[in-house]
């Protein structure tokens, strides 16, 4: 089940630090959403290499969670 679909949203209020929280939303060809955060995001951070990034690490925990199942190691 990969993800099919990741977005995420800033908090409108900015930290004294100059950082917002946000919170990442990956959803699978199922339609199981994946919630991750809240998260300080510093200044000048790419949270959208970050989102990418991290759709790719639940995509590799839910393929070694299927092989696992296949395998009755579940």
């Amino acid at each position: 089940m990969p993800i099919v679909s990741s977005t995420f949203t800033q908090d409108a209020h900015t930290q004294k630090d100059g950082g917002r929280y946000v919170v990442e939303r990956h959803t699978d060809d199922a339609g199981q959403v994946y919630q991750v955060g809240p998260w300080l995001a510093p200044v000048g951070f790419d949270v959208q290499a970050r989102v990418n990034s991290r759709a790719s690490e639940i995509n590799a925990q839910l393929a070694e969670a299927e092989a696992a199942q296949l395998l009755g190691q579940d």
